[in-house]
């Protein structure tokens, strides 16, 4: 893959504005706001885009859509607030870390920045592709902004209209643990080795590379590997041999291979804004966390749900553990306004995958139906991961049936 900072044959502008945290409180201060240009041909029309994650900034790769979306458009490419260039935020930005500026995370704020970068840019209208989190952001600027888009792509999410946050997280739970029972039969070794860790972590102390005690439901956040396309082949891998065969410890080259899994010291914010959208899930998934894998009831992986133990055990969330407790007691920002949704006439397009584990396809095709003015497309086989490995497919896929 070739980089976007010097891509080949495709000229860059950079673009830096400054923005409020918070436009109700500009006392709360501001920071500057990234997003890097990529374009042949300066007479196309721009596309904005907008990451998954959340937490992630703009891709730093070319990814596979990058060169088929230059056949269209300028791309701008934005950091989205508190990532990259645009007021990173983590351990090192204590004084960033405070619960009136992690609620001002949300989609709504992303998109008001988007518009801000729009009018410094002198554009009246342009396109918009998101991507998972950014799909999610896409669905807030058809919400709140639908005047400034022509056209919108969304790929692998929509906004969970019409259900509850404990709904949402109990059938993702559910779909997790359909994906891990696959995996178990796919990998015949796989559950009793699993079983086997978690025991001995719930016995004995062993510390990841960072530093900190590695617990059993910590371990069983490697789960979200399940979700990518690979992501069997990649668990596989990792748990073929996780003890020393001389004694029953943990091997230094599986402990660090856990950890680049399940740490979060390059993304903080994909928990604190996961739970500032959708709640801990603790409540719908308590059962899940008090099981036991020396038991005969089922015992799976965990993916892509963010627990209370996650900001006390991981060292790159419990700086953020008090600014966390304080957002859950602060009334929530709205997302996405249904009823706009409901009459949107912006041309949207939106690609959904059947096998997607975090998305569950049959609740994606229920809240379709929700939104106007809204294409369809779908694939039996791709998987939440979809852009990063058939991003040039997705996106004439997306062109195609707009």
């Amino acid at each position: 893959m070739f980089s976007t900072i010097i891509p080949p044959n495709v000229s860059t502008r950079e673009h830096e504005i400054e923005v409020p945290w918070d436009r109700a409180e500009p006392e709360l201060g501001a920071f500057t706001l990234f997003a890097r240009e990529l374009y042949t041909d300066e007479s196309l029309p721009p596309l904005l885009f907008l990451q998954g994650g959340p937490g992630n900034p703009a891709p730093r790769l070319v990814q596979g859509w990058i060169p088929e979306a230059l056949k269209h458009y300028r791309v701008f490419l934005l950091d989205e607030r508190g990532t990259g260039r645009s007021g990173k935020i983590d351990k090192g930005t204590p004084e960033l870390i405070r619960p009136e500026i992690l609620s001002r995370l949300a989609c709504p704020d992303i998109v008001a920045d988007a518009e801000d970068l729009r009018r410094h840019l002198g554009f009246d209208t342009w396109d918009v592709l998101g991507n998972s989190f950014g799909a999610l952001c896409t669905a807030s600027y058809l919400s709140y902004a639908p005047e400034s888009l022509n056209r919108a792509f969304l790929t692998g999410a929509l906004p969970n209209l019409g259900w509850s946050t404990d709904e949402y997280n109990e059938l993702t739970l559910e779909s997790v643990d359909k994906r891990c029972q696959e995996f178990y039969d796919a990998v015949p070794f796989a559950e009793q080795t699993i079983r086997d860790v978690c025991a001995h972590l719930d016995q004995t102390e062993e510390f990841l590379p960072t530093g900190e005690r590695l617990s059993a439901n910590r371990f069983r956040f490697i789960g979200v590997a399940l979700g990518a396309e690979f992501g069997f082949t990649m668990l596989a891998n990792l748990l073929e041999s996780p003890f020393y065969p001389d004694r029953k410890r943990l091997r230094k080259d599986f402990l660090a291979d856990v950890n680049s899994l399940i740490s979060t010291e390059s993304n903080p914010l994909w928990p604190v804004v996961h739970l500032a959208m959708l709640g801990a899930s603790d409540t719908v998934g308590q059962s899940r966390l008090d099981a036991d894998p020396t038991s005969a009831e089922p015992y799976y992986l965990l993916g892509n749900h963010f627990f209370r133990h996650h900001f006390a055990e991981d060292p790159a969330l419990t700086p953020f553990q008090d600014a966390v407790d304080a957002l859950a007691e602060m009334d929530p920002v709205p997302l996405f306004d249904a009823a706009q949704l409901a009459v949107n006439r912006v041309p949207a397009t939106v690609a959904l995958y059947e096998r997607d584990m975090f998305v569950p396809f049959p609740m994606a095709e229920k809240i379709a139906e929700s939104i106007g003015n809204l294409t369809v497309w779908t694939h039996p086989e791709w998987d939440h991961d979809a852009i990063y490995n058939h991003g040039g497919e997705l996106f004439r896929s997306v062109w195609d049936a707009s």
